[in-house]
């Protein structure tokens, strides 16, 4: 049991790390029906390989989450998010969302 609770804990400050006024990062960015690649090349509006919180902000993600998100996202820290860190974003999500189903939280 207190194995079990020190996951539901973990998940769910995973959760708010990933929550940016009550909305999911990755529901943000990834339209249903779409993959994780096809939401990365709509986001990359010009085309450089890369997703910038201007980017992110065109594609009408609110200023203060675009910032937040390419924070949390960008694991090299040249401002901008690549495809392998927007899988990983996403990837992420996925598992809280899978975790907080597994554990009933």
């Amino acid at each position: 049991m207190l194995q079990r609770e020190r996951h539901a804990r973990a998940v769910l400050r995973l959760e708010r790390v990933l929550q940016h006024d009550g909305e999911q990062v990755a529901a943000l960015l990834v339209q249903p029906g779409e993959s994780v690649e096809q939401a990365f090349v709509r986001l990359d509006i010009n085309g450089d390989g890369m997703v910038s919180r201007e980017e992110l902000c065109a594609a009408g993600v609110r200023e203060g989450v675009a910032s937040q998100t390419v924070a949390m996202a960008d694991s090299d820290k040249d401002g901008r998010i690549s495809l392998s860190e927007f899988y990983a974003l996403c990837h992420v999500q996925s598992e809280v969302e899978t975790l907080r189903t597994q554990l009933g939280v």
